[in-house]
């Protein structure tokens, strides 16, 4: 898909997976507990669990994106990229309403989707998660849409959301939540 030579500024996105390191925080109690005794109250609670610690790399691993040349390099408008447990990578074009799809050196491997509003179809893709299972779920703010599909890109099912609000977005659970009247 060529834009408009206005639009190539915006067109160009680099999508930089990068190494995350996790270290875990110590606590100062054997129990794991921290410190404080006694019993009742807050001292016998359970600490919070620590929080790990992300380590980014100084270069990326891979970088996927052209702002001229083969068209399945060109990203616009992208809402979200996933690795998968292979080493793929998923991600949402939604200049093309298309799942792009590149092996773990940015290669391009297929892409699934386009515009429409049947089964695997977008009308404006805006959020890309990867489920528990592998697979993949795609809110579609404009059809109000969550679509499923397997992790090499075969569309499974789709769920609406009929609730009363106007915004869908992310719990830090991972799922959809819609909110607002």
């Amino acid at each position: 898909m060529r834009f408009p030579p206005s639009l190539s500024s915006g067109i160009l996105v680099h999508v930089l997976l990068v190494v995350v390191g996790c270290g875990g925080a110590e606590t100062d109690g054997a129990d794991g507990r921290g410190s404080g005794g006694g019993s009742s109250g807050a001292a016998d609670r359970q600490a919070p669990a620590p929080v790990e610690a992300w380590t980014l790399s100084d270069t990326p691993l891979v970088e996927i994106g052209v702002r001229e040349g083969d068209e399945a390099y060109q990203l616009h408008r992208v809402r979200g990229s996933v690795r998968l447990e292979d080493g793929r990578i998923v991600v949402l074009n939604a200049g093309t309403q298309q799942l792009r799809y590149y092996d773990s050196n940015g290669l391009f491997l297929s892409a699934v989707g386009r515009r429409g509003e049947g089964p695997g179809e977008f009308q404006s893709p805006a959020g890309l998660r990867r489920t528990e299972d592998g697979g993949l779920q795609v809110w579609d703010g404009s059809l109000m849409l969550v679509s499923h599909f397997a992790a090499n890109g075969t569309f499974r099912e789709s769920a609406r959301l009929l609730a009363s609000g106007k915004r869908c977005s992310r719990a830090t659970t991972g799922s959809w939540t819609r909110t607002g009247s």
